[in-house]
C-alpha cells in the first residue's frame, strides 16, 4: 500500500478530489456547510501569513519548485524504461497539484452563483445596445468630472496615486460579507513584477489559489488597476465566475466613496459595453457611436492602450485558448467569454432607465 501510495500518491489524491467535488455538486447543503462555511475560510485564514510572507509573487515560488523538480527527475539518459518513470512521475506530480488546486479553492465552483445568491431576476437579455453604451458612458463621464487633474490632457490613469488595498478589502467584504462569503481574512495584493510580466502572458491580474495572493500588474494604472485588484480579490473570497467578479469590482467600487475608484467602476463597465457594441452593431452605427466620446474618455483609454501596447503578450491565441479551455473545465461553458457576462449581470442587478 505504502508503494502504491509513493508511486501514484498525487493521482489518488486527484481522484478523492474529484470524487469530493462530485459529492458536493449532488449534496449542495454539504459544500456549504463542509467547504464554504468550513474548510475553505479556514484554508484562507492559513494561507495569508504565508502569502504575505513571501518577497514576491507566490506564482514565481511555484514555478521555481516545478523547475526545480523537472531537473532533478529528469532522466539523464536515452534508456525508455528511465523516460517512461519519468512520465509516470511527472503524470502523478500533475495530478495532485490539480487535486490541491480543487481543495484550496477550486471546489467553490460547485457552489451557487453570485447571481443564485443575490437573487437577481433573470431577464430575455433583450436591450438597446447603443443605448446603454451611450448611458454608461455619460454616467463615467460624470464621474471624471469631480476628479482633480493637474491639466486639461492629464489622464486619470496615469495619477501618480497609490491604492489602498486594505479599504479595497474593505469595500470587496461590504459586498461580499452580507451575502455570506468567508470574509474574516483580508487579501493580499501584490504587484507583479517586472513590469509587464502579467500582460506578455495576455493577462492584466490573476488569482493565486496556492498562495491566496490576488496579483496585478505592477506599472497598472489607478484607473484600470484598482478594479483588476477587485476583480481578483472576489476571487479570493469564493467568487469563481469572471462576470460575476467583474460585478463584484464594479459594485465595490462605485459604492465606495472614493472619485476614482467610481469612476474606475463607471469606465469599466462603459468599455464592456464597447465590446457589446462591436459584436452586435455594424461598422456604420459604430462609427457614430465612436464620434460622441468626450475628448475626456479619449485620453484616458488612450493612456491605457499605451501601457498595453508597451508590453503585449508573446502569444495572444495560445494565451486566450489556455485560459478559455480552463474555464470550460470547470464549467464555465461561456469560457473567456465570461467575461463579457458582466454587462448582462450589471442589468440583472441595475435594471437602468436609460431614457
Amino acid at each position: 500500500m505504502t508503494k502504491t501510495f509513493n508511486r501514484f500518491g498525487g493521482l489518488i489524491f486527484l481522484a478523492l478530489a474529484i470524487a469530493l467535488r462530485l459529492v458536493f455538486s449532488v449534496f449542495p447543503k454539504v459544500f456549504e456547510l463542509v467547504y464554504f462555511e468550513g474548510i475553505f475560510p479556514l484554508i484562507r485564514k492559513i494561507q495569508y501569513p504565508v502569502g504575505a510572507a513571501l518577497p514576491f509573487s507566490g506564482y514565481y515560488f511555484l514555478i521555481g519548485i516545478a523547475t526545480v523538480w523537472l531537473i532533478w527527475r529528469m532522466p539523464k539518459s536515452k534508456v525508455k524504461k528511465k523516460w517512461f518513470s519519468f512520465g509516470r512521475r511527472l503524470l502523478n506530480f500533475c495530478g495532485g497539484l490539480i487535486g490541491l488546486f480543487l481543495l484550496l479553492w477550486g471546489f467553490n465552483y460547485v457552489g451557487p452563483s453570485l447571481a443564485d445568491r443575490m437573487s437577481l431576476a433573470e431577464n430575455d437579455n433583450q436591450y438597446d445596445v447603443a443605448k446603454l453604451y451611450l448611458f454608461s458612458m455619460e454616467k463615467a463621464t460624470e464621474k471624471r468630472m469631480v476628479i482633480n487633474l493637474p491639466t486639461d490632457s492629464s489622464s486619470v490613469e496615469d495619477l501618480a496615486v497609490e491604492i489602498n488595498y486594505q479599504e479595497l478589502n474593505d469595500a470587496v467584504k461590504s459586498v461580499l460579507g452580507e451575502l455570506g462569503y468567508p470574509i474574516d481574512t483580508n487579501v493580499k495584493l501584490r504587484r507583479v513584477k517586472p513590469a509587464g510580466a502579467l500582460r506578455r502572458v495576455g493577462i492584466r491580474g490573476i488569482y493565486n489559489p496556492f498562495t491566496g495572493e490576488a496579483n496585478v500588474e505592477s506599472d497598472a494604472g489607478v484607473l484600470t488597476g484598482v478594479f483588476t485588484a477587485a476583480h481578483e480579490m472576489a476571487h479570493a473570497y469564493g467568487i469563481t465566475s469572471e462576470g460575476e467578479a467583474n460585478l463584484v469590482a464594479y459594485l465595490s467600487l462605485i459604492n465606495s466613496g472614493n472619485s476614482i475608484w467610481e469612476y474606475s467602476a463607471a469606465y469599466s463597465l462603459w468599455r464592456y459595453v464597447a465590446g457589446e457594441v462591436n459584436r452586435k452593431l455594424e461598422e456604420d452605427d459604430r462609427a457614430i457611436l465612436a464620434e460622441a466620446i468626450p475628448i475626456a474618455l479619449q485620453i484616458d483609454r488612450l493612456a491605457i492602450w499605451r501601457r498595453m501596447s508597451d508590453s503585449p503578450p508573446y502569444f495572444p491565441e495560445l494565451s486566450e485558448a489556455v485560459n478559455d479551455s480552463y474555464l470550460k473545465i470547470q464549467g464555465v461553458e461561456g469560457g473567456t467569454d465570461d467575461y463579457d457576462a458582466f454587462v448582462g449581470l450589471y442589468l440583472r442587478y441595475a435594471n437602468p432607465i436609460m431614457d
